[in-house]
């Protein structure tokens, strides 16, 4: 335990495939991306193909190799079932970074959501912590994005949401000349869960997918979606006509408000003083919230 009680932050391991064997290293993780020092003792917990295969040791070293037949009964294959993941269910206090052979193959089995939520959140969250300290490249991030176009779970698309709109702040200022590429690219991500749960309520749906409604649909507007600008018009101008009408639930308010904001003008103001009236008639602090 000395190792995670007498050192300051924790691991990020590495983890690539080498004729049949698998080469483990570890450094520290820092956000920053500098080179850090320290060396842990890593709970290291994998599965091969299925969770029904499920290995775990303890990674005392700085690198440490591993024959693949030996440790999982099996050799990896050119087969994409054959893929490994590490940190099972996000178990261990670490992040993990695989080379591309092992990334492919983990993009396949988030595809076909063979691995749970839990493991699918680890993967994204951990790719794009090592993109922004500059240990993975955008180029792996993006690839790993598209794997969950057809992603359901809250947790995991709400992640995706925020990583997507990460990823279109740092074009702006990094790449402006990409920057619609990155956002058609997310829109192209998110499209499939948009029409899934389209606008409005559907009889038994539960509570994650109307919070993922509003959450989709206004990160849609922010990336400058025509579809989904043009819909969120339509019913925004309903509800200045009649405040009861049921196009406009309070769950896809802001994505109509932020849709309403992104086509306002110097030269069309309407859309902005509609909201500047609405905000200023209406007593409800949360409203008052969405606006803004």
């Amino acid at each position: 335990m000395t190792t995670w009680t007498k050192q300051q932050g924790y691991p990020v391991v590495s983890v690539k495939v080498n004729n049949q064997n698998l080469e483990f290293d570890q450094s520290q993780f820092l956000s920053s991306g500098a080179q850090g020092e320290g060396q842990w003792i890593v709970p290291i917990t994998l599965c091969f193909g299925s969770y029904d295969v499920h290995k775990n040791f303890l990674f005392q070293t700085k690198s440490e190799t591993r024959d693949v037949k030996e440790l999982l009964g099996s050799p990896i294959t050119e087969d994409s079932k054959s893929w490994i993941k590490i940190n099972v269910e996000q178990a261990g206090f670490y992040r993990v970074k695989y080379d591309e052979l092992l990334a492919a193959k983990l993009r396949y089995a988030i595809e076909k959501k063979i691995l749970s939520p839990s493991d699918r959140f680890g993967i994204l969250d951990d790719t794009y912590a090592l993109c922004n300290a500059r240990k993975e490249s955008l180029t792996s991030l993006l690839n790993l994005m598209a794997a969950y176009r057809e992603e359901d779970d809250y947790t995991v698309l709400s992640n995706l949401i925020s990583i997507s709109s990460k990823v279109q702040n740092i074009a702006a200022d990094a790449v402006p000349d990409l920057l619609d590429y990155f956002k058609q690219f997310s829109i192209n991500v998110l499209q499939y869960s948009a029409e899934r749960l389209g606008w409005d309520p559907k009889p038994g749906e539960t509570h994650d997918d109307a919070l993922l409604r509003g959450e989709i649909l206004t990160s849609l507007a922010e990336f400058g979606h025509d579809l989904t600008l043009d819909e969120a018009s339509r019913r925004f101008q309903a509800f200045l006509e009649n405040r009861n009408t049921p196009l406009l639930p309070p769950d896809i308010r802001r994505a109509v408000y932020v849709a309403v904001m992104k086509r306002a003008t110097k030269s069309n103001r309407s859309g902005y003083e509609s909201l500047l009236k609405l905000y200023r008639e209406t007593d409800l602090s949360q409203e008052k919230t969405r606006i803004l």
